[in-house]
């Protein structure tokens, strides 16, 4: 019974494993693929241990750590501010991909995309307890950002998804160098009146800052999120994001 198992697991990675060949051969030197990413608590992040040692975690990153195992291709993770991985990937002086992107007319200038890696979480507004009362005036985000006397404090270099981005096209906002937790922070200092982000980095803000004075808002125009693919070079070989991608699949 034992032998059929095997049997039938190798037929199974089998076209896997000839889709690596090339690649597997390439990475017999000192030569890995560069995964680059920005901060974003859950999904992805670098953290120092206990041991002193940074070490990557996340939801989403352990998934495509996994994926890229499985298509024995070796990966190197490096975390890069947001606007350096954008410039990477859109320079494309060597094969990388960047983790957790949204698919936009734009990037699909520059860049090539795997299959979807994530479903992003709904996006929300999020302020002080101070500021609650005035903000829940406002029943939909775009009448919010209607508003040029409340300006909220954007991180620079993202997509927020069509809907959100077309929105901040045509409002007043502060455009932040910094990752979604330093812009939480900043907000809770009174710099800035509010943020737009994703509902899971709240939760994720939230559960490290119990005594937290933010508080987040639902609008009912915010549309679901969308989902999130590796963002690559435009060099990076259709092969590897193919293998990457049914690796993905037998997850």
């Amino acid at each position: 019974m034992r032998s059929v198992t095997c049997v039938h697991t190798v037929f199974r990675l089998l076209p896997l494993f000839v889709l690596a060949l090339p690649l597997l051969c390439q990475a017999a030197g000192p030569t890995m693929f560069d995964v680059i990413f920005a901060r974003r608590p859950p999904l992805y992040y670098a953290e120092e241990g206990a041991d002193g040692a940074v070490q990557t975690r996340g939801v989403v990153y352990e998934r495509v750590r996994a994926a890229f195992a499985a298509a024995a291709i070796p990966v190197r993770f490096v975390e890069q501010p947001t606007k350096r991985v954008v410039a990477s990937v859109r320079d494309d002086s060597q094969p990388l991909c960047a983790m957790g992107w949204f698919k936009t007319p734009e990037r699909e200038g520059f860049a090539r995309f795997s299959a979807p890696i994530y479903q992003d979480k709904p996006w929300v507004v999020v302020t002080r307890k101070a500021m609650h009362p005035r903000l829940q005036t406002y029943k939909t985000l775009a009448a919010l950002l209607r508003d040029g006397h409340l300006v909220p404090s954007i991180l620079d270099g993202i997509s927020h998804g069509n809907y959100i981005d077309g929105l901040l096209a045509k409002a007043r906002i502060e455009r932040a160098t910094i990752d979604p937790i330093q812009n939480l922070r900043k907000i809770e200092a009174s710099h800035g009146d509010y943020t737009i982000l994703p509902s899971d980095v709240f939760d994720f803000y939230r559960a490290q800052n119990p005594a937290t004075t933010l508080v987040a808002l639902v609008y009912r125009d915010v549309e679901p999120g969308e989902k999130l693919y590796l963002m690559c070079s435009k060099s990076t070989p259709d092969t590897l994001i193919e293998q990457f991608n049914i690796a993905l699949r037998m997850q």
